[in-house]
């Protein structure tokens, strides 16, 4: 962030004010707040200076002074949580090797992924009609798909998970 920023007391308690800190042991210190993705397990978000700020990022400045130069990551692996101790320093590469690391890579599969067209029944009845002979052409007109796509389908390429 190339502006200095500057704490008051209302910035900081305002900020406080959005956390349930549990005492005890080494529990998260659950933000309250707005989350993006918005739901119970999105990251938080704390306006600041008329900016919309990572609430990891913000507890980061108020405990350190400087504002991060890197991603803050999750030890804990809990992306409302603002625990200074359960926070540490790092990037993407590392992010994504935490993530494999700790099991949490699951990245979304046949209709939950991003660029899914068909859903996992109708690709099962398109792997059937091609059994029986119908043309990739057919096929890819009926469904208003590439015949790449049906061909990706049919030969497991996409959709692998469903056998």
């Amino acid at each position: 962030m190339p502006r200095m920023l500057k704490i008051t007391g209302n910035d900081y308690h305002r900020f406080w004010a959005k956390v349930i800190c549990e005492l005890g042991g080494k529990r998260c210190w659950t933000w309250q707040g707005a989350r993006w993705p918005h739901g119970p397990d999105g990251y938080g978000q704390f306006m600041w200076e008329g900016h919309c700020q990572n609430a990891t990022r913000v507890v980061w400045f108020f405990t350190y002074g400087e504002w991060p130069q890197s991603d803050v990551l999750h030890d804990c692996d809990n992306p409302p949580c603002v625990r200074i101790d359960h926070l540490h320093m790092g990037n993407a590469a590392l992010n994504g090797r935490e993530k494999i690391e700790r099991g949490r890579h699951n990245p979304p599969i046949g209709e939950r992924a991003r660029h899914a067209i068909l859903s996992g029944d109708q690709v099962l009845k398109i792997r059937s009609l091609r059994a029986q002979g119908v043309k990739l052409r057919i096929l890819a007109e009926t469904y208003g798909v590439a015949i790449s796509t049906i061909q990706a389908a049919c030969n497991g390429q996409s959709w692998k998970h469903l056998g």
